[in-house]
């Protein structure tokens, strides 16, 4: 069917996707009976008498400080869930992990952003102190990014913007736990539908195999001549660009390298998500179609991204490593959570790991190596192994391993506050929750403010991250610590892996890879030369966006007779082999290197 006929057919069709209705929870009558609370206390209340019994499990003396932090947190944290209608749905999480703890089904700790709430830690949904590890709550549920909508009385949120948490459980008692699931929600479960689509490397793969009758074995060679940056594949087209003897490869197999680029990204195979669990308000079969897996399932209609705009995706995932870590403990007969993470003696086996198997994460090939690199000493040093070994933070490998294995730190930041808060990461940013307390302790934004930041970064939104860029400098400028902010925002630029196009006159002459253009002439698109830091070597990459900005810009000349227009901001590759921005070059009288 032609799309605009479809299109035009339907466009009088109101779009019927409000947001997010939560399912409707029933606490069991057991439940209240626990905590002495009578049937027909609200959901709000049955939470709040939760968080109190856990508080008071803590046993913090009244009079103490500790006692005034926990109480002021969790009293704003539930005041916050309540505002936003997110009430039902961390005792929807909480109704399923107690379900696992009243059937001796182990559970994981926690992870991803729920390990900042300390409502979930007093609940028992995970066992991460975060004020005590110094975690956000804004890390999980920001008011600022948060939306609920009242249509005719009923509260709806937004899918893309609720708050996740993650549930882990031994691998070999999940059925139990789904089935809790299902009988619960009966008829408005189901497990979530994936799509597969062809990587640049399979893409190719597949079509030499295919269309080119290549060998199993050559296309191997040839996909493994694909570059990966920061643990990222880089797609076909750059490879093609960046790799003689790729591109001498796809030329003398064009057809197969042009249907490859044709094909790259479309859905390849379906599949199931190992471990969303859709839960809906309405019987699933009125609100999404639905099918059966080849284990007989039953399985959403849509993938995760549409699903997840009207319905609850649950993530709840049947781990290997809990039912291990359970059965090492019952074997030497402890209880997991009476281990001290913080007993330094634990870690003596990572100082010198020779075999990988069996520790979780650790056994990836990656992780292993920056295991052996870091040789961790303490779980601060082992979770930022599990950090380092992610696309964008490669490049900080080296520097933090020095730090581990000779308290070496290189770093000047022009700021004694942010110097302490990178110090404790060997001066990089390896945390977004480093990001977030650099941005309130030393630059005065709020942790609402903070998490913007940090989403900005994440996501790589530029408009975004050049508004927080201007407010943290203006901040900066205020309190006289502008080379604090400068030097903080350079490395958030490296640390999202990310890079502005700099601030150049229109007139300026750019190398591309079909000769040189003004900058004015240059299209997205586009393939001009830059530098890449991490292999200290020139390279083309694709133009992906031009900005017009408003920055007073300066005339350079360089030695070579050049002259360049361009703002303060604009980076220059100087004598000691580093990018330096042209005002650092002024004040510290830097020499440009200028190529042939």
């Amino acid at each position: 069917m032609n799309v605009d006929f479809f299109i035009e057919q339907f466009s009088g069709i109101e779009n019927p996707i409000k947001g997010v209705k939560l399912p409707h929870l029933k606490i069991e009558e057991k439940q209240f009976k626990k905590l002495n609370l009578p049937n027909n206390t609200s959901n709000y209340d049955f939470l709040r008498a939760l968080c109190k019994r856990g508080f008071l499990s803590l046993n913090l003396p009244k009079d103490s400080l500790e006692y005034k932090a926990y109480a002021e947190r969790v009293k704003n944290e539930l005041s916050v869930i309540n505002e936003l209608g997110f009430v039902d749905y961390i005792l929807l999480v909480w109704d399923v992990v107690n379900f696992c703890h009243e059937n001796n089904i182990p559970t994981g700790a926690g992870r991803g952003s729920a390990a900042g709430s300390l409502v979930l830690f007093l609940i028992g949904v995970t066992k991460i102190d975060s004020l005590k590890y110094g975690l956000y709550f804004e890390r999980f549920i920001s008011k600022t990014r948060a939306k609920k909508t009242i249509i005719d009385g009923e509260i709806y949120l937004d899918g893309s913007l609720l708050c996740d948490i993650d549930i882990d459980f031994d691998y070999y008692q999940r059925h139990k736990v789904h089935g809790y699931i299902e009988e619960k929600y009966k008829g408005k479960t189901s497990k979530i539908l994936t799509l597969n689509t062809l990587s640049s490397k399979l893409c190719i793969k597949e079509v030499g195999k295919v269309l080119g009758m290549k060998e199993e074995s050559e296309m191997t060679d040839v996909t493994g001549l694909i570059p990966k940056i920061h643990g990222i594949v880089e797609d076909i087209d750059v490879a093609y660009e960046k790799v003689p003897e790729f591109k001498e490869w796809c030329d003398q197999n064009s057809l197969v390298y042009s249907t490859a680029i044709k094909l790259k990204d479309l859905v390849k195979n379906k599949g199931v998500h190992p471990s969303g669990i859709l839960i809906s308000f309405d019987p699933l079969e009125d609100c999404c179609p639905v099918e059966l897996s080849s284990d007989k399932e039953v399985v959403s209609g849509y993938d995760m991204n549409w699903i997840s705009l009207f319905t609850v995706k649950l993530d709840a995932l049947g781990l290997r490593s809990v039912s291990v870590v359970d059965d090492c403990c019952k074997s030497l007969g402890i209880k997991a959570q009476d281990i001290d993470i913080n007993d330094n003696s634990i870690y003596l086996g990572l100082q010198d790991l020779k075999y990988p198997h069996g520790l979780f994460q650790i056994e990836a090939d990656v992780n292993f190596k920056v295991t052996q690199k870091v040789k961790p000493k303490n779980i601060e040093e082992l979770s930022a192994v599990l950090s380092l070994g992610r696309p964008g933070a490669m490049q900080f490998i080296d520097k933090y391993a020095t730090f581990t294995n000779t308290g070496v730190i290189d770093m000047s930041s022009g700021s004694p506050i942010l110097d302490k808060i990178l110090a404790e990461t060997g001066g990089c940013c390896l945390f977004q929750e480093t990001l977030m307390r650099c941005c309130k302790e030393v630059f005065g934004l709020s942790l609402d403010e903070a998490e913007l930041v940090r989403r900005a970064c994440g996501k790589k939104k530029k408009e975004d991250m050049m508004k927080f860029e201007k407010i943290i400098k203006e901040n900066a400028a205020k309190m006289g610590i502008e080379k604090a902010a400068e030097f903080f925002w350079n490395l958030m630029l490296d640390s999202a892996d990310y890079s502005f196009n700099k601030c150049l006159g229109e007139s300026t002459v750019v190398e591309t890879s079909i000769g040189n253009k003004m900058l004015f002439e240059i299209s997205v698109g586009d393939k001009v030369r830059a530098y890449d830091k991490e292999n200290d070597k020139d390279h083309f990459v694709e133009v992906i966006d031009k900005i017009h900005g408003e920055k007073e810009l300066f005339e350079v000349e360089l030695e070579d007779g050049r002259k360049i227009q361009c703002s303060m901001d604009h980076k220059f590759m100087c004598e000691d082999k580093k990018m330096h921005p042209l005002k650092e070059i002024i004040a510290q009288n830097y020499r440009i290197l200028c190529n042939d």
